[in-house]
């Protein structure tokens, strides 16, 4: 339709100037001519019947869950999205539970629940379009005593900025109990080259006071300087023993740990409160060890030099050092590298036919950590 619209405009802008330079007959002519292009004007940027507004879905929270932590229930549901949230002008999030004798019915309609529900918790729009996990949280901190003696039902739901209230989530229902082992304590951490070491002593009760602790098993969680800790641990499968050995880290980083234990609950298994947090900074003060088996050759006044590659993951190269006599004070040894070398030979160029020299090899790291020398190796110069 453009493709008629446009020349007609141009077309009519044309005779508009020429049209009151004719006669009567032949202005009668542009006239109809004007009047023809008119009617296609009528039609241009109509591409079909109107259509009624597009109505968006509200939105659900959907998938809650709820699993208990110690004394704590955490609930969870995946985070809406920022055009979903937009559509239906969402304001905040709230939280509703209703606590229920433990042998009252499981099933309860909607109707009933909003009636004697109370809302114990508010995330506000900022607060949910702000977190960087994909995963919302809230948790519900609740007294030690009377906690395994109730059951309790969740729900969420939106509200929008009119303050209408929004369709309810699925429920989360969840029996507590204080039947599971308190935290570990006296967490310790020890930095070695390849790892850090984490020990800690196992509790000897339960949260409500009774012996034994029901442990089965521990988590471990971490987290750097600036981030939170994982919903995940660390640990791959649940720890039978008392100490945890982390390899995955770098050097130079801020590490912050805390340690679960985990029990037996009715359907999966409970983890306690946090233990305490530990840190620990992640400094390289591990030299590499002194390159072994170093073995040399003369011929044509040069010395080769050789040695098996040191195994440090951090490893930057290799140092070399001539002395006159093997026990020649360090400070006398003549460094025949200015930097650190990556081969594992070397060649000495510079010595004198009829010599003997002894040669010094060291490792050095990328943190700059140089090890102790390897044994002398005495090299005769030949021609």
């Amino acid at each position: 339709m453009l493709r008629i619209c446009w020349p007609a405009l141009f077309k009519m802008k044309t005779l508009a100037v020429i049209y009151y330079k004719k006669n009567f007959f032949q202005r009668l002519c542009w006239t109809i001519i004007i009047a023809f292009c008119a009617s296609l004007l009528a039609g241009c940027g109509r591409v079909g019947p109107p259509l009624p507004p597009i109505k968006y879905r509200a939105l659900v929270p959907e998938m809650l869950q709820a699993h208990q932590r110690g004394t704590n229930l955490v609930l969870s549901w995946p985070k809406p999205g920022v055009i979903a949230m937009q559509n239906s002008k969402v304001s905040r999030a709230e939280i509703l539970r209703r606590d229920e004798q433990i042998d009252a019915p499981l099933r309860l309609p909607e109707e009933k629940f909003l009636e004697e529900a109370r809302v114990i918790g508010i995330i506000p729009s900022k607060d949910i379009t702000d977190a960087e996990a994909n995963t919302l949280y809230f948790t519900d901190s609740l007294p030690a005593s009377g906690i395994a003696t109730l059951r309790y039902r969740y729900a969420i739901r939106y509200t929008n900025l009119s303050g209408v209230s929004l369709p309810l989530s699925n429920y989360a229902v969840l029996e507590p109990t204080t039947a599971i082992a308190k935290a570990p304590e006296s967490i310790n951490t020890e930095l070695t080259q390849e790892t850090i070491k984490l020990t800690w002593s196992a509790p000897t009760t339960n949260l409500d006071e009774t012996q034994p602790a029901r442990i089965i098993g521990y988590n471990i969680y971490r987290r750097s300087k600036d981030g939170g800790f994982s919903d995940q641990p660390i640990n791959n499968n649940l720890i039978t023993s008392t100490n945890f050995d982390d390899h995955q880290f770098k050097f130079g980083n801020n590490y912050f740990y805390i340690v679960r234990s985990v029990s037996s609950g009715k359907n999966t298994p409970i983890e306690s409160p946090d233990s305490v947090e530990v840190s620990i900074k992640a400094k390289d003060t591990f030299a590499p060890l002194s390159p072994s088996n170093v073995t040399g050759a003369a011929a044509a006044a040069i010395t080769s030099l050789f040695w098996p590659a040191n195994t440090e993951k951090d490893l930057r190269g290799y140092f070399v050092y001539r002395a006159d006599k093997k026990d020649v004070p360090r400070s006398e040894w003549t460094k025949l590298t200015p930097s650190a070398i990556t081969t594992t030979t070397f060649r000495d160029e510079r010595a004198q036919v009829g010599n003997s020299y002894v040669y010094f090899i060291t490792a050095i790291d990328i943190t700059g950590n140089e090890g102790n020398p390897s044994e002398g190796t005495e090299v005769e110069v030949v021609q």
